[in-house]
């Protein structure tokens, strides 16, 4: 039984050591690329709106570059920022924070499919407390609504993150 309990407690700790070790390769993979992990800005979840993004990212983080704005997944089984898409700061033409009520108030296609006109006096509960971040952009002569959701306690990244996108696409402007 000892014995079991030791080679557990050894595992963990070499799991724990070579873990460490990725981390800090990983750090020196981001200096390489002028980059710095704590840089990454929390962008609650991706829910839509990037032509090279076609799934739900729960975990997205943005980072700040020169001319552009780069979304990243955190996925949970790996310690590595994956890239995902870019937005570049001249193609953003507004932002805007809209909460769960106005969002709710836009009675979606699905919605109102499935339930015909009742879908506009339909009503959801909920006490969660949900932000939208929406950027609205032109790529090519296409436009773009990208919306990211923050929950909860996480409603306070949003308008960080609005305010330093504004102030980046100001900077990209002068």
């Amino acid at each position: 039984m000892w014995y079991f309990i030791g080679l557990i407690v050894v595992l963990v700790i070499i799991g724990l050591y070579a873990a460490n070790g990725n981390v800090k390769d990983y750090r020196k993979e981001l200096a390489l690329k002028g980059m710095n992990q704590s840089d990454f800005k929390v962008a609650g979840k991706f829910l839509h709106g990037h032509p090279n993004i076609d799934t739900i990212i729960a975990k997205a983080y943005c980072y700040f570059f020169s001319e552009e704005l780069k979304i990243y997944e955190f996925p949970k089984n790996d310690f590595k920022y994956v890239e995902k898409g870019s937005i570049k700061f001249d193609q953003i033409k507004n932002i805007s924070i809209e909460d769960k009520t106005s969002i709710q108030s836009r009675v979606g296609l699905k919605r109102l499919l499935v339930t015909g006109i009742f879908a506009f006096a339909m009503k959801k509960k909920e006490k969660v407390e949900f932000l939208y971040l929406i950027i609205e952009w032109e790529d090519q002569g296409f436009n773009n609504e990208s919306v990211l959701e923050f929950e909860g306690e996480n409603v306070q990244y949003c308008s960080t993150l609005k305010n330093h996108i504004q102030q980046s696409v100001i900077n990209h402007t002068k």
